[in-house]
C-alpha cells in the first residue's frame, strides 16, 4: 500500500475476460423528426408575410418554420412595452415571445435566424 491514501493497487485487465456489450443506443439516440407546419397552415397564419417567409427560407436553405419563429420573436421584441394583451381584467401580458430553435447539428438553425 502507498501512503498516505492506503489504496490498493489497480488490478490489470486481462484480455481474455468477458465484459458486457456496451449499450450503443446511448451514443446515437433516435428521435422522431419535428412535425413541420404544412404550407397551407403557415401561409394562412402569416398572411402578407407568407411570400417573404418562403423566399427567405429558400434563400438560406432553412425550413420555413425556423424563419417564421424568428420573425415572431423579433416582432414581439419590436412591439416591446407599447402594447399589452389583457385577456381579462387584472391580467396583462407583454408581447414577449420566448423562442428557441431546436434541431440536430447542421439543420440550418443559424441560417434560419439571419433573414
Amino acid at each position: 500500500m502507498n501512503a498516505p491514501f492506503d489504496m490498493p493497487e489497480p488490478t490489470p485487465f486481462e484480455a481474455g475476460e468477458d465484459w458486457p456489450e456496451p449499450d450503443m443506443s446511448l451514443a446515437a439516440p433516435e428521435r422522431a423528426p419535428a412535425r413541420a407546419l404544412s404550407d397551407e397552415q403557415w401561409r394562412f397564419g402569416f398572411g402578407d408575410w407568407a411570400d417573404w417567409l418562403a423566399d427567405a427560407a429558400a434563400s438560406k436553405s432553412a425550413p420555413v418554420d425556423y424563419v417564421a419563429l424568428s420573425l415572431l420573436a423579433v416582432a414581439g421584441a419590436c412591439i416591446g412595452n407599447t402594447r399589452w394583451a389583457s385577456p381579462n381584467p387584472g391580467w396583462k401580458e407583454t408581447p414577449v415571445i420566448w423562442a428557441m430553435l431546436v434541431g440536430d447539428p447542421s439543420a440550418s438553425k443559424s441560417p434560419g435566424l439571419k433573414p
